[in-house]
């Protein structure tokens, strides 16, 4: 693994040119956006080294090494086929939960732990609002329901024999959907594009960006 040959040294030995080279090595096995996120990861350990365990020395070498830019967001929209052939083959899924939580995702642009984690009494029908109890950003925020996002949350808690509002969990979404784009041939969806597509569908609804942002968390 990239961290082997660093994590040999003692965290006051660890250079620059170690750093670089953890940073090159690790370019070679995953994605720009998960280096940048080890690098900061690591970063954050030296400084609290630094502050609370009395690290004295050299500057964090972490800091000092230059990050890979940032990758391209991802813009993957669905087309009217796709969107139709998603929808066949989450209707082929043995667990009936999984295509109303493709569907409530279009519909809501919550994420998928987000989803997974509601609870029936997170729902409110009369003021057709759900309750995200804790987002990415670690607070709670209301969504604002549709017509079909109501329904699809009523079937799914009529389905579900437990508190939950969806009877599935983020590794049975994760499965069924590796299922569901060999069902439908599409290539390149990822189900967090489910989330891009719905903020994408608010803006052209009218929405405004602090609408948008108030209402899925965007950021």
């Amino acid at each position: 693994m990239a961290l082997d040959r660093i994590a040999r040294k003692t965290l006051g030995s660890i250079t620059t040119s170690d750093a670089a080279d953890y940073r090159d090595r690790r370019l070679a096995l995953v994605s720009v956006d998960t280096v940048r996120r080890d690098l900061g990861t690591l970063q954050h350990v030296w400084d609290v080294a630094e502050r609370s365990w009395g690290l004295v020395g050299a500057e964090n070498p972490f800091r000092l090494i230059l990050k890979p830019k940032p990758g391209p967001g991802r813009t993957r929209r669905l087309s009217e086929d796709e969107e139709l052939r998603l929808e066949v083959a989450c209707n082929a899924c043995r667990n009936k939960a999984i295509p109303l939580v493709v569907t409530f995702a279009l519909e809501t642009a919550m994420r998928q732990g987000e989803i997974v984690g509601l609870q029936k009494s997170d729902i409110d029908y009369e003021k057709r609002l759900a309750l995200v109890r804790i987002s990415k950003n670690g607070r709670s925020r209301l969504v604002p329901l549709s017509g079909r996002a109501l329904e699809v949350a009523r079937c799914g808690a009529d389905l579900s024999d437990d508190t939950r509002v969806f009877a599935t969990t983020t590794t049975g979404v994760k499965m069924a959907w590796k299922r569901i784009l060999r069902r439908s041939a599409i290539e390149d969806v990822h189900f967090h594009d489910l989330r891009h597509e719905a903020i994408s569908r608010l803006f052209e609804r009218g929405f405004s960006l602090p609408e948008v942002a108030l209402v899925s968390a965007l950021g």
